[in-house]
């Protein structure tokens, strides 16, 4: 919504110049016509910023301020003074020490003038506050006041006693028109030649007043075609009372005038033409401000992407632009005679009418809705309408604007998203598979059927459930790790085997791999993973390795009866074996060699000699010297030994 302005001054042209200036920059505008007024009308509707002269009736500006910056209603709101009058640094000063935000001199480009008022409209600005004086101070601000004021009112009373004194002087010549000495007065006779001009004349013209006299009146007006120069004095004689003329001033500057003339016949019986002439230069460029303003909003109202249209709840359409005409394929003219009900989809009315209604009500000041309309060929498209009001001075609708873009491909996109996840969801609702979805913070927000039937909890119970609630306790910081590693890197996690703690009691083994789950921008929030249940596979492993340990005993058991047997046949060397398995382990260890190839290294260390099981044992325990033949059966144990195991299946075999 446009800022709300409230201007401040005696002079009604002032006022007007001001509102319309305002009002071509696209804001609102309210008026008074003394500092009284202002303060009454600012509480009853508060402005975003106030723009005031000085010189007033009732009250003037300087006390406007003062009031307005000590009322803690409007103390907020930026005061900034436009004076012509006070031009004094020394006023400028003192309107500052009241707490005036900006002190601007009349006249002002209207772009510096704006850019001005920007500054205080900003979001950023903080109107200045005055903090309340001690009893001195505020004495010293009635001194200077009333000095200022003195000064100011002595000049007006100079001013009006020099203006009372002419006026007595001309009274029989001018009359009422000398009444408002700030346009120019020109008394002419019937050929053009000037009888007299007044001050306001001479500033205007660049001109004295004898220099105006002596050039006549066709020498102030732009006139090239001697042709106009005549209509020009037949409108006058006519006694046409108001024209717009371009004149001229004595450097050669052209400018617009409003000129208002009147013929009237003196005491003596003559006849004379008084003219009032109105420099419109600021007018002109107000309506200039206006007219590129209306060509800036028609910019707008054309845009290629948006259909706008303008309507009133009691004249219907007012305003229908080119785009919306294409969206919906009715020409301009024909929209204007239709209705919004007639252009909606059926089932789609009742939720825009009632969004309408809360704006007709006052609850609210503008929506948006996507909802359906029918185009003139039947197609049924979907359009995102944005639409605001702009209200009376009662609070009730002027006239609504609404913003129509067409996002019907948006729309089928969305559909064939939702038909795409909805084909994924029954994929994943029906497969074997675990599948779950969490939140940064380890709440479960989606699983699976398979999840929930594993799990022993229904879905509804689950969703919400911290991940940690269903995870046995001993894995809980291991599966922290695991999702914490893959946060970190943003990577797919390995497989990793989740032991889950069912409602039941019982513990099941999921071999889960997990993701992250992003948002549009990228950013993580939450994971994804997908398991397979391996509980029947580690109870099976389980068993295994229980059969396993149950057969390395054995096989432990057989090697040391295999060793007592050894040791029995050659009792001279028992021990032996035993040593030599203990030093080669000892060595193993020493190398890092892992512990399945140590115990592989005992168990062999343990029956290097087997082989002397086919040594006679006389030859073995003989205290005498061998025979050649009988020291080489003893040297056959090795091969011997290698021969007795060589097809027994171990799990050492090809490790060691």
């Amino acid at each position: 919504m446009s800022a709300l302005i409230l201007i401040v001054d005696d002079h009604r042209d002032n006022l007007y110049f001001l509102e319309t200036m305002l009002k071509g920059y696209g804001f609102e505008v309210i008026s008074a016509e003394n500092g009284r007024d202002a303060l009454d009308k600012a509480h009853l509707n508060p402005p975003d910023v106030i723009v005031t002269d000085i010189l007033m009736p009732v009250m003037d500006g300087y006390d406007l301020c003062r009031q307005w910056k000590s009322d803690d209603k409007l103390k907020h709101i930026p005061l900034v003074f436009y004076t012509a009058t006070y031009t004094d640094p020394r006023d400028e000063t003192f309107a500052l020490s009241l707490g005036a935000d900006r002190f601007i001199l009349k006249p002002q480009e209207p772009d510096i003038f704006m850019n001005m008022l920007k500054e205080v409209l900003g979001e950023e600005y903080t109107a200045r506050q005055v903090v309340t004086k001690p009893l001195g101070e505020e004495m010293e601000f009635f001194k200077q006041y009333n000095e200022i004021l003195f000064k100011k009112l002595e000049k007006k009373v100079t001013d009006l006693q020099i203006a009372n004194q002419n006026s007595k002087i001309l009274e029989d010549k001018y009359r009422s028109q000398f009444e408002h000495l700030q346009d120019a007065i020109l008394l002419t006779k019937p050929d053009g030649s000037i009888i007299e001009a007044n001050k306001a004349a001479c500033v205007m013209f660049g001109r004295s007043a004898d220099e105006i006299r002596a050039v006549g009146r066709n020498a102030l007006v732009d006139v090239t075609d001697p042709r106009l120069q005549t209509a020009l004095e037949e409108r006058i004689q006519a006694g046409e009372v108001h024209a717009e003329i371009t004149m001229l001033r004595a450097n050669g500057e052209k400018f617009p005038a409003d000129v208002t003339s009147t013929i009237f016949t003196d005491m003596n019986g003559q006849q004379k033409t008084s003219l009032i002439i109105r420099d419109i230069t600021e007018r002109k460029r107000a309506e200039d401000i206006l007219r590129k303003s209306e060509a800036r909003f028609r910019s707008y109202f054309e845009l290629p992407l948006i259909g706008i249209s303008i309507t009133s709840p009691e004249k219907g359409w007012i305003e229908v632009n080119n785009r919306l005409s294409d969206i919906l394929g009715y020409s301009v003219q024909e929209l204007k005679g239709m209705s919004w009900s007639e252009l909606t989809y059926p089932e789609d009315l009742d939720a825009d009418v009632e969004q309408f209604n809360r704006v007709l009500a006052g609850e609210i000041d503008s929506y948006v809705i996507d909802k359906r309309f029918v185009r003139k060929d039947g197609e049924i498209i979907w359009i995102s309408l944005a639409a605001g009001c702009v209200r009376k001075q009662d609070g009730s609708v002027d006239y609504f604007v609404a913003l129509l873009e067409d996002i019907s491909v948006r729309k089928r996109a969305e559909e064939a998203l939702r038909e795409n996840e909805e084909k994924y969801r029954t994929i994943l609702e029906d497969m074997d598979d675990v599948y779950f979805e969490v939140d940064i913070k380890g709440n479960i927000t989606f699983v699976n059927r398979s999840t929930s039937k594993m799990s022993g909890y229904s879905k509804e119970e689950l969703i919400g459930m911290s991940f940690k609630k269903i995870s046995v306790p001993d894995v809980i910081e291991l599966v922290m790790q695991y999702f914490g590693e893959i946060f970190q890197t943003g990577k797919t996690g390995k497989p990793f085997v989740w032991s889950l703690k069912k409602r039941n009691g019982e513990q099941g083994f999921f071999e889960i791999v997990a993701s992250l789950i992003r948002d549009k921008q990228g950013q993580p929030v939450g994971f994804k993973g997908i398991g397979r249940d391996i509980t029947e596979r580690r109870q099976t492993e389980a068993k295994l390795q229980q059969t396993l340990d149950s057969l390395r005993k054995a096989v432990g058991a057989t090697i040391q009866v295999l060793v007592s047997a050894v040791e029995a046949r050659d009792p001279y060397t028992a021990g032996h074996q035993s040593r030599v398995a203990h030093l080669a382990c000892a060595i193993a260890e020493d190398m890092g060699l892992t512990q399945d190839k140590v115990e592989g290294i005992r168990l062999a260390g343990s029956i290097h000699d087997i082989g002397k099981l086919s040594v006679p044992a006389e030859i073995l325990t003989r205290p005498s010297k061998l025979t050649n033949i009988e020291f080489s059966m003893i040297k056959e144990h090795s091969q011997n030994g290698y021969e007795m195991l060589k097809h027994v299946e171990s799990s050492w075999q090809k490790r060691v």
